[in-house]
């Protein structure tokens, strides 16, 4: 980050002219850290001014008794703390004793229970950090244009706080600016502000209305999480960056991307109001847990530059029904698509290299894994797949039946976990491994292990309640993990080893 450096001399007169040095700092988005460098004097300690002779400063219904303090490093002064004043509200000056008033010191009014309002003059440039962080009868804020930072916790818990309209050329919001003013229901953000850092609004449960303007640049990490009020929001095309949770747990049902976005974390995990979202062409990986858990997420379309689709990106979004992986994708995790109850449809575009689509599933070409399937597909039997991947089909609670053809020697874990109305399975001879929990949580009623199967992995068919058969084709040569010989034509026993919910046991057949 960048720091400007303004250097100026003012001669001062005491026993003689004195010429001190004064600097100014200023920083963006997280550089806002307790003890900035312009809050210490020279020597290393604060000099606080007492209230001046009247005649030295025209009051103008300025609140009186405030402190203040002078610095040696600075070009003005700055409030530091309520001094003997006993106003509600607080009305700051733009010039004390002939200096500038052009910052609220942090911790400045931190905790003070009585302050309901306070104004703020063009001359403060900065709020600093924990300036009234926990003034809970704070329900009024007027800032005049000339703020360029409000720092980290600046009005963190001012819970009875329930609109902000920050003027033009606040350029940064830090972190916690206005985290848990659980009572704040509008915010309007204006022309100037480039960017909202980490957990700045987040936790204003009562938000309702907010304006981002056009020239914002970046919303950080938790930066509107759990505002569960917050529905509606136009994100303005200026926006290149959305860290992670930026809108976890809202309230939001449709959102529109910006065009310019090139960073999109997993911003909207949890947002199980959103029916349906439009990724813009600038995005090119679709980010770990993006979309994980938006439950009433309909319909996406991906962008046409997509390359990566990262892990458990659309995992648990139970309403989603069909996806079209674009043609330039070339790596989708596996549980990308884990637990979306609702998939019915999956398409690969023609020209994908990597990936193609055959009877509702997407396979990888080369490697023949079925990495991602549908509650409509028909895994095909044209060798096409040897490998079923784990999650493929996980959590597809409109699968009623399905064939493992022989060409398949591998089934992943997990593979079919949660497909609850699971009811016949076919696993053909050639399958040779069936990972943990493959079949967990199914409709089962009976399964057939072909002859071909020397590996059943952990908990292979827990909480398959309506499970009652488990009948070997090849019964000799089983044992449990660990070399105990087992009879696997006890059902019992076997229903006890595979679904035993604290078990890591596996069974083991030696050719």
């Amino acid at each position: 980050m960048s720091t400007i450096r303004i250097t100026i001399i003012i001669k001062t007169v005491a026993t003689g002219l004195a010429a001190l040095l004064l600097t100014t700092f200023f920083a963006g988005c997280g550089n806002t850290a307790v003890g900035n460098e312009e809050d210490q004097t020279e020597s290393g300690t604060t000099a606080t001014t007492e209230q001046p002779a009247q005649d030295s400063w025209v009051t103008h219904g300025y609140s009186q008794g405030l402190e203040y303090e002078t610095q040696i490093n600075t070009t003005g002064i700055a409030v530091v703390g309520i001094g003997t004043c006993t106003d509600k509200v607080i009305v700051i000056p733009e010039t004390y004793d002939y200096y500038t008033v052009n910052r609220i010191h942090r911790d400045a009014f931190r905790g003070n229970k009585n302050i309901t309002g306070v104004v703020i003059p063009s001359s403060v440039e900065k709020i600093s950090s924990d300036a009234f962080n926990g003034c809970t009868s704070l329900a009024s804020i007027q800032i005049a244009q000339g703020v360029k930072t409000i720092e980290s916790g600046a009005f963190e818990g001012c819970t009875s706080l329930t609109q902000v309209s920050l003027p033009y050329g606040v350029e940064t919001l830090s972190d916690r600016a206005f985290y848990e003013c659980t009572a704040l229901e509008t915010v309007t953000l204006r022309e100037g502000l480039k960017n909202i850092c980490q957990k700045a609004f987040a936790g204003c449960s009562s938000l309702s209305k907010l304006e981002l303007p056009d020239g914002l640049n970046f919303i950080g990490l938790y930066a509107f999480a759990e505002c569960e009020s917050l529905t509606e929001l136009r994100l303005p095309d200026s926006i290149t960056t959305i860290d992670d949770l930026a809108f976890q747990h809202t309230g939001l049902t449709s959102v529109t991307l910006p065009s310019r976005l090139t960073h999109l974390g997993d911003a909207f995990n949890g947002c199980d109001g959103i029916t349906s979202i439009v990724i813009p062409d600038g995005v090119d990986t679709i980010q770990a847990f993006a979309f994980n858990g938006c439950e009433k997420l309909e319909s996406v379309q991906l962008p046409t530059n997509l390359k990566t689709i990262e892990e458990y990106a659309f995992s648990k979004c139970t309403s989603l029904k069909s996806i079209v992986i674009p043609a330039g994708v070339t790596d989708i995790d596996r549980t990308a698509f884990s637990y979306c109850n609702s998939l019915d449809n999956v398409t690969v575009e023609e020209g994908n290299t990597v990936y193609h689509s055959d009877g509702d599933c997407i396979i990888k070409t080369a490697n023949k894994i079925l990495v991602v399937g549908s509650n409509s597909s028909v895994i095909p039997d044209d060798g096409s797949v040897v490998r079923i991947d784990s999650y493929a089909f996980s959590g597809r609670s409109d699968l009623y039946s399905a064939v493992i053809p022989e060409s398949v020697n591998h089934v992943g874990d997990y593979a079919f976990s949660e497909c609850s109305y699971l009811t016949k399975l076919t696993i053909s001879e050639g399958v040779k491994y069936i990972g943990e929990n493959s079949f967990s949580d199914t409709a089962l009623q009976e399964v057939t292990v072909p002859s071909t199967v020397n590996y059943i992995g952990p908990r292979a068919f827990i909480n398959c309640e309506n499970l009652k058969q488990v009948t070997f084709v090849a019964p000799d040569g089983w044992s449990v993990s660990g070399g105990d010989e087992f009879d696997v034509t006890d059902t019992k026993a076997v229903l006890k080893l595979l679904a035993d919910s604290f078990g890591s046991k596996s069974l083991i057949r030696q050719e």
